[in-house]
């Protein structure tokens, strides 16, 4: 069961990728009126190379909405995409970079070139450590309850909230950078979930017996064994690697990697995600080399992504930027007699 709700959740993801990318007028239609106008126009070139090559201006005459609440309704409608945020004359003041920017370049990015290493080294440290005995060794240990059983659910629970919790909060701050973060966590949180997921449906590794005791052997797609050797027992296992631990270590990664003067971040982060992934092993969730795998996938797909992003928001954000480099993004129009779109790009 826990696998298929996996399963369920990327698709939907997967979905959600598609969707996001398509103009969000439908979302907006909802509030027009039987009389509201339709404007569709062409607009300057603005000083930083930003060329609004076409308006969309929806006129709410009868519907008595506020200035403040027409803005709020623009940016919540328009969350996903990548917003300049215009001030009453329409001109952009600053620009966020949505959750899907680059999301399909990025995500490759992530399993190419010389991060195929990192990879790489997670499939080789888990042959090592299972082939080793090593697993077996450290579970054995682990399965006294030295830390303690409150510690490893303590964890568990909390490699599945932080992530998503830390990304959304700084997504729904109202600054553009911190904002641009939050994007950044978010899709970092996407492609290292539908990574991990991929390769429990593909390795068929099983837990590790909890506390050792075969009474407290499990069946089902993500059953257990006391072989620390077993793989691609499938309907049997979905184990490897942890994806708790990988969501910790990209959660961490991306945010150093967005904000790389800001070392207090890699200080208080890292020791709190090796605490996540210890707490996979004392909770008799994962084997050690699943925990070393979900650290290594999760701190490279993380830093790819959380580099990308700053790179991508500064030179956006940079009128001198010397590379050229094609940037999309929807802004809200606002003004006294009505509100609108402006679908913009940068050349």
């Amino acid at each position: 069961m826990k696998f298929h709700i996996r399963i369920l959740f990327f698709v939907f993801l997967y979905i959600s990728t598609i969707f996001a990318q398509q103009p969000p007028g439908v979302t907006i239609n909802a509030i027009r009126s039987s009389n509201s106008t339709w404007h569709v126009g062409s607009d300057r070139v603005n000083q930083d190379g930003l060329k609004r090559i076409a308006s969309l201006n929806l006129n709410l005459p009868s519907l008595g909405i506020d200035q403040k609440t027409k803005e709020n309704v623009i940016k919540l409608t328009l969350g996903l995409g990548e917003i300049g945020e215009v001030g009453m004359s329409g001109q952009r003041t600053a620009t966020h970079l949505g959750i899907f920017h680059n999301f399909w370049s990025n995500t490759a990015e992530s399993f190419t070139g010389e991060r195929l290493w990192y990879h790489g080294a997670a499939f080789g440290s888990t042959f090592i450590l299972a082939a080793s005995g090593a697993d077996r060794k450290v579970q054995d240990y682990f399965q006294k309850d030295p830390v303690g059983s409150a510690y490893g659910e303590g964890a568990f629970y909390l490699g599945v909230v932080l992530q998503p919790i830390v990304g959304g909060v700084l997504y729904f701050i109202p600054d553009a950078e911190i904002k641009t973060a939050g994007s950044a966590v978010l899709q970092a949180t996407l492609v290292q979930f539908a990574y991990t997921t991929l390769l429990k449906g593909l390795t068929g590794r099983p837990d590790p017996i909890e506390n050792g005791d075969p009474a407290n052997k499990q069946s089902g797609t993500c059953g257990n064994s006391s072989d620390s050797k077993a793989f691609f027992q499938f309907g049997k296992g979905c184990t490897w690697p942890s994806g708790h631990t990988a969501s910790a270590f990209s959660l961490i990664s991306s945010l150093y990697a967005f904000y790389p003067e800001k070392t207090w971040i890699a200080y208080v982060g890292y020791p709190i995600a090796l605490a996540i992934g210890l707490g996979m092993v004392e909770s008799d969730e994962h084997w050690l080399s699943d925990v070393v795998a979900g650290a290594i996938m999760g701190h490279i797909i993380g830093w790819t992504i959380g580099k990308s992003f700053r790179k991508d928001f500064d030179e956006l954000n940079n009128p001198q930027s010397s590379r050229q480099v094609q940037r999309h993004f929807f802004s809200p129009l606002i003004s006294p007699g009505g509100i609108g779109i402006a679908y913009q790009f940068k050349f």
